[in-house]
This record gives structure tokens, C-alpha cells and sequence, in this order.
């Protein structure tokens, strides 16, 4: 039996290359602890300076 006949070249082999699918967000991830600046650590170890 014959090949069936398109109006456009096809191939089944290709892969999809429409459009990016729509994806999900991001995890929420916390921020890493922040350290404390000079002057603030500072003022925690020396309060009477």
C-alpha cells in the first residue's frame, strides 16, 4: 500500500518544536540567614561603649 500523501512535508520522527509549554512557578525558597553589619554587631558585643 502507498504512502499516504500530504500537502507538506512530514516526518513522524521530528520532535515537537512548537511553543515552549506553559510552566509551573518557582518553589518559594527562603533566604539565607543575613549577618549582621559591623555597626549592628557592634552595638550586640559593646551596648555601653
Amino acid at each position: 500500500m502507498a504512502e499516504p500523501k500530504y500537502a507538506y512535508p512530514y516526518s513522524s520522527q521530528q520532535g515537537y518544536y512548537g511553543p515552549h509549554p506553559v510552566m509551573a512557578p518557582p518553589h518559594y525558597v527562603a533566604p539565607p540567614p543575613s549577618r549582621p553589619s559591623f555597626v549592628e554587631a557592634w552595638f550586640v558585643n559593646y551596648p555601653y561603649l
